[in-house]
């Protein structure tokens, strides 16, 4: 069988990783996988492997001229525009499975232009139709799953398919190290994480304004803004200054993931103000370590881990806390850690891709 993925993003620290993954030949794949982007690079990044596609048109364009090729499309991260998106041919649409990402759901309802802001609207039920067709839904949280039934009025409901990223050899093992390691007791600041990236959607500066009345405290306010827009990036760096003085640690290079991993297990309180799903890797591993979470209420976060039980907070709570109410460990950390024990599964992502593809082979004979 024939996949192309099609990633729709440049964001290598994600794309690079499931091109690694599904070009092993160690997995044991019984599929032949192409991959294919619009982005140069991406592309310059992925060549040296097989079956590496470059394309300069938009994804749907793209879709519509070589939808015939493949058995099956998965497209990892679509910030679609209506109009764009409402061409795809239906017969193409039902080869397609959409893995989510977090910004997939935003783009032209936040347009400042009052024209695609109508032309969203009269091209919205159409492609609610064209999406409804897809054969599924690729997540990294099944809560992702309801909101694309919700967000695009499917009343059947796609069904949802595990689409993780990355297979590293000995993952699960490095997790429960890194896990026991953080356990021990270290006197030091309390570490207060804020967001994972120079993303406006974070709303950094709103969480330094709650926490300005703990300034004085003993912490320290942890700023991960090693991607993202470098305009914002200083501004929420100068107000982190402006507020807690040298009480913070700014990250603005990427760090290797096991090394990133160990960083997290070290942050006690992680916040996040965002709407939607941002830094969900990140929110799935500090739970595992153990961490505090504050998230905005009814947020896709919120929803998230109300769905599958994790204890959380809200940040909008911070504002009538106490510093100790503040940092208190008053939830149930072994719980927590519990729900995402499946991090130690080396394998969990291939899993989730193998059972994709089996079960599309069955369908189509």
């Amino acid at each position: 069988m024939k996949v192309l993925h099609i990633l729709g993003y440049d964001e290598i620290k994600f794309n690079l990783p499931l091109v690694q993954m599904l070009s092993n030949e160690d997995l044991g794949w019984k599929d032949e996988f192409y991959f294919a982007t619009n982005n140069l690079n991406l592309y310059e990044t992925i060549k040296e492997y097989k079956n590496t596609i470059f394309f300069e048109i938009g994804i749907s364009s793209y879709i519509n001229q070589i939808w015939k090729e493949y058995d099956l499309i998965v497209i990892q991260g679509w910030n679609q525009t209506v109009a764009r998106a409402s061409v795809l041919r239906k017969k193409a649409a039902k080869k397609i499975v959409w893995r989510f990402w977090g910004s997939d759901c935003f783009p032209y309802e936040e347009s400042a232009s009052i024209k695609s802001k109508i032309a969203g609207k009269l091209l919205f039920p159409v492609l609610c139709r064209k999406i409804s067709n897809f054969y599924g839904i690729g997540y990294g949280s099944i809560t992702d799953v309801k909101l694309i039934n919700k967000r695009f009025h499917i009343r059947k409901g796609l069904k949802g398919y595990p689409l993780s990223f990355r297979y590293e050899k000995g993952t699960g093992e490095q997790y429960r190290k890194i896990y026991e390691e953080s356990l021990k007791e270290i006197k030091r600041p309390l570490r207060v994480m804020i967001g994972h990236s120079a993303n406006e959607r974070e709303n950094h500066i709103l969480t330094l304004e709650r926490l300005r009345k703990f300034s004085d405290k003993e912490l320290e306010i942890v700023l991960v803004l090693s991607y993202g827009k470098d305009n914002y990036r200083k501004k929420v760096i100068e107000k982190a200054r402006e507020i807690f003085k040298d009480k913070v640690d700014v990250i603005t290079e990427m760090m290797p993931i096991d090394q990133y991993r160990k960083f997290l297990s070290q942050v006690d309180i992680f916040t996040i103000e965002s709407m939607g799903s941002n830094a969900l890797g990140n929110v799935e591993d500090l739970i595992y370590f153990g961490k505090k979470i504050y998230v905005r209420k009814n947020s896709f976060l919120d929803d998230y881990l109300n769905e599958i039980s994790v204890d959380h907070f809200l940040v909008e709570d911070i504002e009538e806390m106490t510093f100790k109410n503040f940092s208190d460990k008053n939830y149930d950390k072994v719980k927590n850690h519990n729900i995402f024990l499946s991090k130690e599964d080396d394998k969990v992502a291939v899993k989730g891709h193998k059972e994709l593809y089996a079960e599309y082979r069955r369908n189509i004979g």
